[in-house]
């Protein structure tokens, strides 16, 4: 929640994981990230012309979010924390 529009660099097509947004990830290390053309077609929706220092996602509560979902599917006894595993499968 931390990316501004400053850390996106369209025409080379990176994303720059630096600041407060490095620091918040788990390493804290910083990073130079490939955008997907999906990517890149959400991004570029998304801008419409924010200041640099503009932050790229709003902060929503994921947790309470997450637990509403499993809650009105009948799901019980899941974390968001057991798809990383499958997101892993899948992306190779």
């Amino acid at each position: 929640f931390n990316l501004e529009w400053r850390q996106i660099d369209f025409k080379k097509k990176v994303i720059y994981i630096t600041g407060k947004a490095a620091a918040n990830t788990k390493t804290g290390v910083e990073a130079v990230l490939p955008m997907t053309e999906r990517l890149e077609k959400i991004l570029v929706e998304k801008y419409n012309g924010n200041a640099p220092s503009d932050k790229v996602f709003e902060k929503f509560d994921y947790k309470r979010a997450f637990a509403s979902a499993c809650a009105e599917a009948g799901i019980e006894d899941l974390q968001f924390r057991d798809f990383r595993s499958s997101a892993a499968t899948r992306m190779l």
